[in-house]
């Protein structure tokens, strides 16, 4: 085994192999090793960030997918004529749906490609595409009313619909409305998650998903800056468990009733969370000032709500 390791590593560390990773070789060199008959050097120039455009594009269209996945998968930016040859625009050796998922899914692919990817026959492709923030808010829409429908899905097509459906509901760019309709879509279980982490999501659809009795929603849904506070209070009785129950205390529009009934619970975490909460009234703290706890003690006497004499006081005492 270990002849085979060193063998490994001195077929990684050859001059060729150097020269073709190294930034600071020579664009002539580049050229020469990204026609190597070697693909691993072929390889390696493809991720090498300074490999020159027209090389690029050549290597885009290797006969060696390896190489072409390499292109794609490059942290450099990607010239659009590069990322058409990937995604097999023009004529190249048959473009590999997961090489054209890889460039649907990359930040500088021109939006008009994400849009072309987003009818791609793979559904990874088609996810990976509506997922990129730049497909357009009218292409993400149409996508989803494919799926919005249970009628329309059939039984083994489900688990394909909700992918899309997170696909879409995880843009950036997908609107309020696009994210409600997802979210009561009968095939969305995990798109519901997804729905309710987008900060687009409207207050209504967060105080439905409050409702919904599905645990995984809880603690989205508590750590939402748009939830309402009839919502918070619908999850601190719905949820025994303590990171959600820390998120509704941290939230800026908890209710200070819930404040109050969260005082006494039984983890002195989420009892921090109570001291340390700016809506947190003063006889609650007053009441976590007796805790034998000194961290809650100390959030309770820091907090903002806590009046300056009291804070000296007990600075002088303890």
């Amino acid at each position: 085994m270990s002849k085979t390791r060193g063998k490994t590593a001195r077929t990684k560390t050859t001059p060729a192999l150097r020269a073709a990773s190294d930034p600071a070789t020579p664009a002539a060199v580049l050229g020469q090793l990204g026609g190597s008959p070697d693909a691993e050097t072929r390889r390696a120039v493809a991720g090498n960030r300074a490999c020159p455009p027209g090389l690029l594009a050549e290597l885009a269209a290797d006969h060696d997918p390896a190489v072409r996945e390499q292109v794609a998968r490059r942290r450099a930016k990607l010239p659009a004529t590069v990322a058409q040859i990937l995604a097999g625009q023009h004529p190249v050796p048959a473009a590999q749906p997961r090489i054209r998922q890889l460039v649907a899914a990359r930040r500088d692919c021109p939006a008009e490609l994400v849009v072309q990817l987003s009818h791609d026959p793979d559904m990874q492709v088609v996810a990976a595409a509506v997922a990129n923030r730049a497909c357009p808010p009218a292409r993400l829409a149409q996508v989803a009313q494919r799926y919005l429908a249970a009628q329309g899905v059939p039984a083994a097509g489900l688990a394909a619909a909700d992918q899309t459906l997170s696909a879409v509901a995880s843009n950036p760019a997908c609107p309020p409305w696009l994210l409600a309709q997802i979210f009561d879509a009968p095939v969305a279980k995990k798109a519901q998650v997804q729905a309710v982490r987008h900060l687009a999501c409207p207050p209504e659809t967060l105080d439905k998903a409050s409702r919904a009795r599905r645990k995984t929603l809880y603690k989205y849904v508590a750590l939402h800056p748009s939830t309402p506070p009839a919502a918070l209070g619908r999850i601190s009785q719905a949820s025994t468990t303590v990171g959600v129950l820390c998120a509704v205390v941290a939230h800026p529009a908890c209710p200070t009733d819930v404040l109050e009934e969260l005082a006494s619970n039984l983890s002195p975490r989420v009892r921090h969370g109570v001291a340390a909460s700016p809506s947190c009234p003063l006889p609650v703290l007053h009441r976590l000032l007796r805790s034998k706890i000194p961290k809650i003690q100390q959030a309770a006497i820091n907090n903002q709500n806590m009046p300056p004499h009291v804070r000296a006081m007990w600075q002088l005492v303890h």
